[in-house]
């Protein structure tokens, strides 16, 4: 064969891949178009399997992985989306979002180390970014590493001082290291910036409370349960202030909510046994702390860690 056939046959030959090609794209847009349509309209097991169908033409491109991934979340295949993320930062390592979005999963996986790394890969990538800063730090904070989320929430704020979330979490921090009136000074700063941040005026409300502010404690309380009412460790802070103030059948009120919500809460049974012993029932507040010391050494600290952790918000939802 001359070289003419030869470049001839070349030039054939890339033209017929390029269709080929052009072919496999339009066909995993026509799979993805579908796809969109019913995750759009919450059918997610559908959606899935025209994503499939579309990364089975085209396994490289990022958006439909990173697509797929959120419906795998959605459909509760956490490490499957976890795949999908994960196939993305190999195609783009430098992409923070999908680092964001698998730490977050990582961490609902209880995989703490690797969560972390993500979120100090995105911190990396990205240290001016706030959200990166924020989002570490309520890790962190979770983790229960106080002092180390409250230098991420700093440095979040002075990124942008105008986050009413970053104020409430560096409260929460403050909190838990029993820096009261920083706590309080945080969590003022975080309502002034959003009114109905209800979570803010428990913060608040358990500053004060550290501080022997036992009226200020059951106000906070008070607005906190307007904005917050299926709040239950709202009550339970409300519980002790009103215990504080002497207003003993008011504390088992609110003990009674709690326990109604999460009946292996030990701390309510504490107070409203207390409570119960003030107010002359010696048995039956005997009893009550007698089931605190029981389910205090069955389950240690996890009821107190759940009802903190149902208060986590990792997305943007609760910011202005």
């Amino acid at each position: 064969m001359n070289i003419i056939v030869r470049l001839s046959a070349g030039i054939l030959l890339l033209a017929l891949f390029s269709v080929h090609l052009t072919g496999c794209q339009d066909s995993a847009q026509k799979h993805l178009n579908i796809a969109r349509s019913r995750r759009d309209k919450g059918k997610f097991q559908e959606a899935l399997e025209e994503y499939n169908a579309a990364v089975r033409i085209d396994p490289t491109d990022p958006h439909l992985l990173f697509e797929r991934a959120v419906v795998r979340d959605s459909l509760n295949d956490l490490p499957g989306a976890i795949e999908d993320y994960s196939r993305v930062v190999r195609l783009f390592p430098n992409d923070t979002l999908t680092y964001l979005q698998r730490a977050f999963l990582e961490a609902d996986l209880g995989r703490h180390d690797d969560a972390l790394k993500d979120f100090d890969t995105v911190v990396g990538l990205a240290p001016d970014f706030p959200r990166g800063r924020l989002y570490r730090g309520c890790y962190l904070l979770l983790l229960d590493r106080y002092d180390s989320a409250r230098i991420d929430f700093d440095h979040a704020i002075r990124l942008d001082s105008t986050n009413d979330l970053m104020y409430f979490y560096r409260g929460r921090a403050e909190n838990n290291l029993a820096r009261y009136q920083d706590a309080i000074t945080d969590e003022t700063r975080a309502i002034s910036l959003k009114p109905n941040l209800g979570l803010a005026f428990l913060e608040r409300g358990k500053a004060r409370l550290g501080l022997h502010d036992a009226q200020g404690a059951k106000n906070d309380c008070d607005t906190a349960l307007r904005l917050e009412p299926d709040s239950y460790l709202i009550y339970s802070i409300r519980s002790m202030a009103k215990s504080d103030l002497k207003d003993y059948a008011g504390a088992m009120s609110d003990c009674d909510s709690v326990l109604a919500h999460n009946r292996n809460f030990y701390p309510s049974y504490q107070i409203r046994g207390e409570a119960r012993e003030k107010l002359g029932d010696r048995s039956g507040g005997a009893v009550d702390i007698a089931l605190a010391d029981s389910l205090k050494k069955v389950w240690g600290n996890k009821p107190i860690a759940s009802a903190e952790n149902s208060l986590k918000e990792f997305t943007d939802g609760n910011s202005k």
